[in-house]
């Protein structure tokens, strides 16, 4: 909701953000009759979705009841949803990475001659994810790698979310990066003696350190 109205000016509804609300408040009141029949979602979490449910339906109907609404109708919502919404991250984390963890231990078992040891991974994602992004956090914690090594666990990002994969569809750029990352460490080691010397811009040491000598010279932009 607070992407779907805040970006507008304030004002009226109007009849296409009316319609919509009233879409969501009927979303919310199935996700609210369906919960209990979840036997998939932890208690504790289907209270916290409940809680978050209500209150959001009820903002709903208060701005379908105003007719309005504007910036400041949103003061208290984040407050009222942020422990719910934490809750259920929290809880589709922890199903994530347990039915990661269960299909990795599944292939290792159907497929042991396969060298697991020099396996590397290549975790496609959409924009912004990339800083602590759970897929990449799992594969560094298989493999026992570190995020600005990369030496196992590659991560490319993308100007859209990645398509499922299937497996008659091969990734073709998920193997073309892979072998640009490969390439770029052969080289680095055989020019720069340094594995991790391409995963950086090359022009980066010098020029913080000709920044830093303007600096301390006192000059300015």
């Amino acid at each position: 909701m607070y992407a779907r109205l805040v970006p507008f000016d304030g004002g009226p509804l109007g009849a296409e953000r009316e319609q919509w609300l009233q879409e969501q408040v009927q979303l919310l009141t199935a996700a609210q009759k369906a919960l209990p029949t979840r036997s998939d979602i932890l208690d504790d979490v289907k209270q916290a979705q409940s809680e978050l449910h209500a209150y959001a339906t009820q903002f709903a109907q208060h701005l379908l009841q105003k007719g309005a609404v504007e910036r400041g109708d949103f003061a208290e919502f984040g407050p009222h949803v942020l422990p719910g919404i934490r809750r259920s991250l929290t809880f589709a984390a922890e199903s994530q990475l347990t039915q990661f963890r269960a299909q990795i231990s599944k292939w290792k078992a159907q497929y042991p001659a396969i060298g697991w040891d020099k396996a590397v991974v290549v975790v496609m994602a959409g924009h912004q994810p990339r800083t602590r992004y759970l897929q990449s956090q799992f594969f560094d914690w298989v493999f026992g790698d570190r995020p600005d090594f990369e030496d196992k666990v590659v991560f490319s990002e993308m100007q859209k979310p990645p398509a499922a994969l299937d497996i008659k569809d091969v990734p073709q750029d998920a193997f073309t990066l892979l072998s640009k990352v490969l390439l770029d460490k052969d080289f680095a080691v055989a020019v720069f003696g340094d594995p991790y010397a391409l995963q950086q811009d090359v022009l980066g040491a010098p020029a913080a350190q000709i920044i830093g000598q303007w600096q301390q010279q006192g000059m300015k932009p």
